[in-house]
C-alpha cells in the first residue's frame, strides 16, 4: 500500500483453526500379527477374540487371582479410544519501505506467530491396553484381597504443544547503474529471529469423562521395579506428567553485492555472520561468517558471436563459498531430563557439555554453463560441482574418564565429500500455431565419499545394525554392509565367508568379515517429461529413472512364529532345502521350527539375514504420471460468468519397472495407481 510517494506499508494477518474428532484403533494396524483370513466378526454376528496375546504364565496369574480377563476384540476396542484435537495458527506482519530515492531503499519488516495443537486421547475402562496397564499394578492386601494400585476407570492422555515465535528483519538496498555500462547492486542487513516450544504430557487414572475428575495415585511408589502379582513391573515414563521446552535464538548480519559490466563481466559477493544459542559458547565459534563469490560471462553478447544467429543465450558461470549447517540435536551446555521413580525425582543425562560445538561448514566449487539456442527451440544448463563438508556432527568414542556413561558422543567429528553433474535439457520437438510439443530431460550423477571420521564400531556389527552411526572413510555415507554370501552346505544351512575367505556356518563375530555391498542413494537419477499442447487440449507425460543404488530385503524366507503359531510367512519357504543336493537348486535353508531346540542358535538367521544374497540392484523407470486437461473455450466461460474453466484428469505412479525383480515390491512396485479427477474454475 502506497502512503506517500516515499513510503510503502503492508500489513497482513492470518489465522487458521481447526478440529478433529477421531477414532484410534485401526484395524489394518490391530496390534498383533494376523493372517489375511482371520475373522473379526463370527456367523452369529457375535464379535471374535483376537489370539491370545499373553504367555500361558501371566493368564493363569490373572485366572487364579480373579483379576480382568486380557482378551483383544478388535471390533469392540473401535468403541473404546476416541481422540479429539484442536489447532490453532495465527500470523501476524507489517512492512515498511522507505524510498530515499530511486536507487537507494530501506527496508523494515517484523513477523510475529503463534501455535498450538492440543489432543485429547480416552481410553475406555475395557480396553485391552487399559486392562493390561491395571492389572501389572495389583497387589493383595493383608487381607488377601486385590489392590489396584492405579485407580480404576478410564484413562485420559492429554497433550500439548505451544509454539511462538517472531523475526525482525532490516535492509538497506542500492541498485544503480553508471554510465550506461556499469551496474552495481549491494544490499546489507541484520535479521532477529527467536522460537520458543512448550511441550506438556498429562495422564489422567480414573478419569470420569461427565464430571471432568480424576484419582490420585502414589506415582512414587509406582516408579522404577514395583512388584505386584504379575512380578516385577517399570512404570511408563509416558504415563507421568512432563513438561518440555526447546527455544531457538539467532542474530544475523548478513550482506550482499553485484558488479556488471556492459551486461557481459558479472561478478558476485556474499557474506553473513550468525551468532546463536545452538553453538558453542567460544567467540572463536560464534563469530565465523559464510561467504561466498561468483562471477558470468554473457558470451553471446561479445561481437564474435552476435552474428551466430543459432545462439540465443550462452552464459559461463563459476562460484566458490562456505555454506554452514546448524546441528539442533546438540548443545554447548549439559542436557538432562529429570522424571519421578520410587526413590523421588531422578536425573539422566541426555547429552555432556560442548563449548566446542559449530557450524557444519560445507565448500562449494560450481562452474556451469546456461545456453538458449535454435530460436528458443533448445535451452538448459549443465553443471558441475564439488562439495566438501567438513566439522560434520558425528558420533565419538567417549571415555569412561567423562563420567557420563555414554560409549559415544556427538560432536564435529566427520568430513564427506560430494561431486556431480546436473543437466537441465528443454526443447521444442514441434512449436506450430495450434500444436506445441515441449520436452524436458532432468539427469543428475552424484558421487560422495566419507573422508574423515574419528570413530571405532561399539560392536563387530554395528555397520550392519547402524550404517549411518558407523561411516567408512572411504566408501559413500548412505552405505548397506553384508556378509557375503557363500551359498548352502549340503546339510541346507546358510554359509557365508569369513574375513580370511573360508566358508562357514558358524558364528563370526569380525568386522573384517562385513563388506560394503553398495549405496542406498541412487548415483544416477532423472526425469523425462513430456507435454504436448493441441488447441484447448494439453497432454503430459512424466518417467522418473535411479540407477546405481541398492536396496536391502529385511524379509527372508523362514517359519514366522508367534507364541507357537505361525503367522504371515514368506512364500520363498516352498523352495526350502528339503534333500542333500538341493543346495545346486535353491537359496532358502531347511525349515528349522521353534521346537526344534537341538539345532537352534542364535547367529542362524542373522547371518542369512545380514548376507549380501537379500542385497538387491534398486535401479528403476517409473511412469510417475499420464494426464490429459481441456480448456473450455473462453466464449463459452463468459456467458457462465468465469475467466476459465479447465478439466483434468491424471494416472499417478502408473508403474514402476525394477531392473531386479526382486526389489519390484520394495520399490513400491506392487502399489494401485491413483486416478486423479479434477475441475479448475476462475473467476
Amino acid at each position: 500500500m502506497k502512503v506517500t510517494k516515499w513510503l510503502t506499508a503492508d500489513v497482513g494477518a492470518y489465522i487458521n483453526y481447526g478440529r478433529q474428532d477421531f477414532q484410534n484403533y485401526d484395524l489394518f494396524n490391530p496390534g498383533y500379527s494376523f493372517l489375511p483370513y482371520d475373522g473379526l466378526v463370527a456367523a452369529d454376528g457375535s464379535y471374535i477374540s483376537a489370539p491370545l496375546q499373553k504367555d500361558q504364565a501371566r493368564r493363569e496369574v490373572i485366572e487364579q487371582n480373579g483379576m480382568v480377563r486380557e482378551d483383544l476384540v478388535p471390533m469392540s476396542e473401535l468403541a473404546y479410544g476416541r481422540s479429539k484435537g484442536k489447532t490453532l495458527d495465527t500470523r501476524a506482519f507489517a512492512k515498511l519501505r522507505i524510498d530515499f530515492t530511486s536507487w537507494l531503499n530501506y527496508s523494515v519488516q517484523f513477523q510475529y506467530e503463534t501455535s498450538s495443537n492440543d489432543t485429547e486421547y480416552l481410553q475406555d475402562r475395557n480396553s485391552y491396553n487399559v486392562v493390561s496397564l491395571l492389572n501389572n499394578f495389583v497387589t493383595k492386601d493383608p487381607y488377601g484381597n486385590l489392590k489396584y494400585n492405579l485407580p480404576e476407570g478410564d484413562i485420559m492422555y492429554k497433550t500439548s504443544m505451544k509454539k511462538r515465535g517472531y523475526n525482525f528483519r532490516q535492509q538497506l538496498n542500492f541498485n544503480r547503474r553508471f554510465a550506461d555500462r556499469h551496474n552495481l547492486l549491494v544490499f546489507v542487513g541484520q535479521e532477529l529471529r527467536d522460537s520458543r516450544i512448550t511441550y506438556s504430557d498429562n495422564t489422567y487414572f480414573g478419569y470420569d469423562p461427565e464430571l471432568l475428575s480424576w484419582q490420585p495415585y502414589d506415582q512414587q511408589t509406582l516408579g522404577y521395579y514395583f512388584s505386584s502379582l504379575l512380578g516385577m513391573q517399570n512404570f511408563s515414563l509416558k504415563n507421568y506428567e512432563s513438561l518440555r521446552e526447546i527455544s531457538n535464538r539467532f542474530v544475523s548480519f548478513y550482506g550482499n553485492a553485484s558488479y556488471s559490466l556492459d551486461d557481459k563481466y558479472n561478478v558476485t559477493g556474499s557474506l553473513r555472520w550468525d551468532r546463536s544459542n545452538l553453538w558453542g559458547t567460544s567467540s572463536k565459534f560464534q563469530n565465523k561468517p559464510i561467504w561466498s563469490v561468483g562471477a558470468s560471462w554473457n558470451m553471446n553478447r561479445e561481437n564474435f558471436l552476435r552474428e551466430v544467429n543459432w545462439i540465443n543465450n550462452l552464459q559461463l558461470r563459476a562460484s566458490y563459498g562456505i555454506g554452514g549447517n546448524i546441528g539442533r540435536n546438540t548443545a554447548p551446555y549439559m542436557t538432562a531430563q529429570y522424571y519421578p521413580g520410587n526413590l523421588g525425582n531422578t536425573g539422566a543425562v541426555l547429552a555432556p557439555p560442548n563449548k566446542d560445538i559449530r557450524w557444519e561448514k560445507t565448500r562449494t566449487i560450481n562452474v556451469g554453463v546456461d545456453f538458449d539456442l535454435l530460436r528458443n527451440r533448445l535451452w538448459g544448463s549443465l553443471e558441475y560441482y564439488h562439495k566438501k563438508s567438513t566439522d560434520l556432527l558425528a558420533i565419538i568414542n567417549g571415555s569412561p574418564t567423562q563420567g557420563f556413561g555414554y560409549a559415544t558422543l556427538t560432536t564435529n567429528n566427520g568430513a564427506i565429500d560430494n561431486s556431480g553433474l546436473e543437466l537441465n535439457l528443454s526443447g521444442q520437438i514441434i512449436r506450430k500455431a495450434d500444436l506445441v510439443w515441449t520436452s524436458t530431460l532432468l539427469y543428475a550423477y552424484n558421487r560422495n565419499r566419507v573422508k574423515h571420521i574419528s570413530l571405532e564400531p561399539s560392536a563387530y556389527d554395528s555397520r550392519l545394525t547402524l550404517p549411518l552411526s558407523y561411516p567408512t572413510v572411504g566408501n559413500p555415507y548412505n552405505a548397506l554392509y553384508a556378509y557375503r554370501y557363500a551359498g548352502l552346505s549340503p546339510e541346507g544351512e546358510p554359509q557365508i565367508y569369513d574375513a580370511d575367505g573360508n566358508i562357514t556356518t558358524g558364528q563370526v563375530q569380525d568386522a573384517d568379515a562385513i563388506v560394503y555391498a553398495g549405496t542406498t542413494v541412487p548415483v544416477h537419477s532423472g526425469s523425462f517429461n513430456n507435454v504436448v499442447r493441441w488447441k484447448d487440449f494439453e497432454f503430459s507425460a512424466l518417467i522418473t529413472f535411479d540407477f546405481g543404488h541398492k536396496v536391502r530385503d529385511n524379509v527372508t524366507p523362514a517359519i514366522s512364529m508367534t507364541s507357537g503359531r505361525i503367522t504371515s510367512t514368506h512364500k520363498d519357504i516352498m523352495n526350502a532345502w528339503k534333500q542333500p543336493g538341493d543346495e545346486a537348486y535353491t537359496d532358502v535353508p531347511r525349515l528349522l521350527f521353534s521346537n526344534d531346540t537341538g539345532s537352534y542358535n542364535t547367529y542362524r538367521a542373522f547371518n542369512y539375514r545380514n548376507s549380501d544374497l537379500f542385497i538387491y540392484d534398486a535401479s528403476n523407470i517409473r511412469i510417475r504420471n499420464i494426464g490429459a486437461s481441456y480448456m473450455l473455450p473462453s466464449a463459452i466461460c463468459r456467458k457462465a460468468q468465469l475467466k476459465q474453466v479447465k478439466f483434468r484428469f491424471a494416472v499417478e505412479n502408473l508403474a514402476t519397472i525394477a531392473m531386479d525383480s526382486k526389489a519390484h515390491y520394495l520399490l513400491d512396485g506392487k502399489q494401485n495407481p491413483n486416478f486423479v479427477w479434477g475441475l479448475n474454475l476462475g473467476f
